[in-house]
This record gives C-alpha cells, sequence and structure tokens, in this order.
C-alpha cells in the first residue's frame, strides 16, 4: 500500500489502506481510505463495512450487513485474497 487504480485522462483512486478483521463468531470489520483524484480535484474516501463470514475450507465468504454484496477470498497460511472485478487484494497478517 498505496497503490492506484487507473482511470481515464486524469482521473485515478489511490488505495491508501484497507484493513479487514475477521472475528470469532461469524463476523468482519473492513475499514479503509482512498484518495479519488477527478479532474484534478482530490477528494479522501473514507470506507467501512461490517458483515458475516461464512467459512467453507480455504475458502471465507465475506457478506456485507447491508446484504448487497458478497466477496469470495481464498486463505494461504497467513494471507488472504480476494479478486473482484479483474482486481486482486492480498491481506497479510
Amino acid at each position: 500500500m498505496p497503490f492506484t487504480i487507473s482511470g481515464s485522462g486524469n482521473n485515478k483512486t489511490d488505495v491508501v489502506d484497507d484493513v479487514i478483521t475477521l472475528y470469532e463468531g461469524g463476523t468482519y470489520a473492513e475499514s479503509g481510505h482512498m484518495q479519488v483524484t477527478t479532474n484534478g480535484t482530490v477528494t479522501t474516501v473514507n470506507n467501512t463495512e461490517s458483515g458475516s463470514i461464512l467459512l467453507l475450507g480455504t475458502s471465507v465468504t465475506l457478506i456485507r450487513s447491508d446484504g448487497l454484496a458478497q466477496r469470495i477470498a481464498t486463505i494461504d497460511a497467513n494471507d488472504m485474497t480476494i479478486i473482484v472485478n479483474g482486481l486482486t487484494r492480498k491481506f497479510r497478517k
């Protein structure tokens, strides 16, 4: 971190930080920050999300508390990998 997701022209999103915490009892919380540049104007965006988790072998399904989205992650030792829309995000313990 940080890393940049390029957009069209001068538009881009810089992911500053992102943390996912898995809790006993089957829940998770995620928090992070992004800087979004649109036509030269930079806006800081705070992201928070929480929900429940389902474990199956080495995979974890993260289900948002509002029910609007699910993400499937794979776990290998101390790494959790999530691939969404061609973007790979790796979280390390």
